[in-house]
């Protein structure tokens, strides 16, 4: 008959009765009835040695107080299990294992501190345990159940707590769950040492059994063997550990909490096979197409080696789309720090492209560990805003006409495109030289991420002037932010607008003008409220490539003081503001430098080079 076995975990009466396995609740006799019926058909498709290699490992470590005594306990523990272990029963999906050839090696060390400064033995141990040494492992030290079919399927309920009487009868009915569970016992021999009379040394001398345990309640069967590895931190310290994974809900034993100490358990039982795996958020997300993110948000993936203890792997990672590892910007400087981490098993990146549905971005891991060949795939859905509305409207016309100077004080004569009225401080647009706006849509992600929104303009300018008979250029070849970072220093949620209206000064030794600028006014992303979030990325949505040019020719004779107008500075031509183009922004903007800090030089020696003006200024003239 089918052997069904009640799941362990430690400081339970059912973990203590576990090995026993002659107590049963009157489900468990029933179901023992039903499954003798059943085919044992599920150790087909695995094979299990008479004997297998088994390596376990403990480790912890201490350092918390206790308030009430004014001692402070600290301390450290790691024990090494290996050897080999047999195969002592085999009855239908049932297996066990026991201890065949297993030893153990550990060293223990804990101390007491004596924090009560007023104790005349204050900083001072005043208790310690020891132990050190190899012991083997035998008889009920170690055993190993493996439960597969529908035996798994009964242990994997009986862990979720779902054990019923429905859940029973349709049993064959429900996917098999391969899985198993250990236990083990190291006994030791531990030396105790305190303080006795009102002496500070450690005088009192005791020696005690004890011993380290490990009790795995249930864990699934992975393709790659049975091996685990797992850590956690608690409150208090502890010889016994335990872990129950059922599956992805793990419980610990000590329970898991903020305390000090810290617990390691790992262990291979058997050769298990080396795979890689992808996580992503603490969890494996390995041949799963259900995760997703934005662009713009960092992304960290991590390539675990499985089983615990083959080491790091070396290999190349494959990512799908444009990524970038960051992007920094100020009003001098902005650069894109592109990704290089292909070879690390650890990488951190920004995804910059997707689509509102979402995009599925292909992610692999490929290499070797210790010489043999692993690889692991994901598949990431990345979102991106659409762009609900967008608008760039340019000025029909170039003007000569006041402008009031930036400090809001002296109307100056200016050369510009639109139309701006100069009665009041600041100036009323109507229109500007250009106006842009954009209003997005969110994608319909599960998680909806806070935003802001901004505008990154660049600019050339290529201006020059022949101020009463020496040439002067104001010029910049590569292309430049335009003043204040943001441009506008505006930032907003789904919906932002600029306008801007260019153009120079004609004063009144300005005999002659031309001015041409092209614009770049990238709309930048970022999912999140906090403009510098480490953990997201201003990525660019839009482009709006837009420019102008005028030049103006002052007439002859006329008075320094002469009117403000294209009767005093006749155009020779003009072309208002052109939207040249409106697309997806192909990357990020970069610059070196700021049109604020562009000076105007004189064009030749001393600024008398009449061919290379004529030659400049017929270039504009052809603009």
């Amino acid at each position: 008959m089918k052997r069904m076995m009640s799941t362990p975990f430690p400081g339970s009466s059912m973990g203590r009765q576990w090995p026993d396995g002659r107590r049963f609740c009157l489900l468990a006799l029933f179901l023992a009835v039903v499954l003798a019926f059943l085919p044992a058909s599920a150790l087909a498709g695995r094979s299990f040695k008479d004997q297998m290699d088994v390596s376990i490992i403990l480790k912890s470590n201490w350092d918390h107080g206790y308030p009430e005594s004014n001692v402070r306990d600290v301390g450290s523990y790691v024990v090494h299990v290996s050897g080999q272990v047999k195969l002592a029963e085999k009855e239908g999906d049932f297996l066990r294992y026991v201890a065949k050839n297993l030893n153990a090696s550990y060293q223990l060390e804990g101390r007491g501190i004596m924090m009560n400064p007023d104790d005349k033995c204050y900083g001072k141990t005043i208790s310690k345990m020891e132990a050190s040494g190899s012991v083997p492992v035998t008889g009920d030290g170690f055993f190993l159940d493996v439960k597969l079919g529908e035996l798994g399927t009964f242990a994997l309920l009986q862990c979720q707590g779902k054990i019923t009487p429905q859940a029973v009868q349709n049993l064959e009915k429900m996917p098999p769950s391969d899985n198993y569970s250990a236990m083990l016992l190291v006994p030791v021999k531990i030396t105790y040492r305190s303080t006795s009379g009102n002496g500070c040394e450690l005088t009192n001398v005791k020696t005690g059994e004890g011993g380290f345990s490990l009790s795995i309640g249930f864990r699934e069967l992975k393709p790659w063997g049975m091996s685990g590895s797992y850590e956690w931190g608690g409150e208090g310290g502890a010889l016994a550990l335990g872990v129950m994974d059922c599956p992805g809900n793990v419980r610990y034993q000590p329970e898991a909490g903020d305390g000090s100490p810290h617990y390691h358990v790992s262990w291979v039982f058997g050769e298990a096979k080396p795979i890689v795996r992808i996580y992503w958020k603490g969890k494996d997300i390995t041949d799963t197409e259900s995760e997703e993110t934005i662009v713009g948000k960092r992304v960290k993936l991590k390539a675990r080696v499985f089983p615990a203890g083959y080491g790091r792997p070396t290999g190349k990672w494959e990512i799908g789309g444009k990524i970038v590892s960051g992007w920094e910007a100020d009003e001098k400087h902005a650069e894109t720090k592109p990704f290089r981490d292909y070879d690390k098993p650890e990488i951190e990146f920004f995804w910059i492209d997707g689509t509102f549905g979402g995009e599925p971005k292909k992610v692999k891991y490929a290499g070797k560990v210790n010489g043999k060949e692993i690889e692991a795939k994901a598949t990431i859905q990345v979102f991106k805003p659409k762009i609900k509305s967008e608008k760039a409207v340019p000025a029909k016309m170039v003007t000569v006409g006041g402008m009031i100077n930036k400090e809001g004080q002296v109307p100056q004569c200016h050369l510009y495109p639109g139309n701006v009225n100069i009665g009041t401080w600041p100036p009323v647009a109507s229109p500007p030289g250009m106006y842009i706006s954009h209003e997005i849509e969110m994608p319909p992600t599960d998680e909806q991420p806070p935003h802001l929104l901004q505008y990154v303009q660049l600019v050339k300018e290529d201006v020059l002037e022949n101020l009463n008979g020496e040439y002067w250029r104001r010029f910049n070849s590569e292309w430049c932010h335009d003043e204040r970072y943001p441009y506008g220093g505006k930032r907003t949620a789904f919906k932002i607008a600029m306008d801007d209206t260019p153009g120079s000064d004609l004063g009144q030794l300005t005999k002659e003008l031309h001015e041409q600028n092209k614009f770049r006014t990238y709309l930048m992303f970022i999912p999140s409220s906090n403009p510098s979030d480490k953990n997201a990325l201003w990525v660019p949505l839009r482009l709006v490539e837009w420019e102008w040019a005028a030049g103006v020719k002052k007439g002859k004779d006329l008075p320094l003081d002469a009117p403000c107008s294209k009767e005093t500075y006749r155009p020779l031509y003009e072309v208002p503001p052109i939207v040249k183009n409106k697309k997806s922004a192909p990357a990020h903007p970069e610059w070196s430098c700021n049109i604020k800090d562009n000076k105007r030089m004189k064009i030749g020696v001393e600024g008398y080079n009449e061919k290379q003006w004529n030659k400049l200024k017929a270039e504009r003239e052809h603009f």
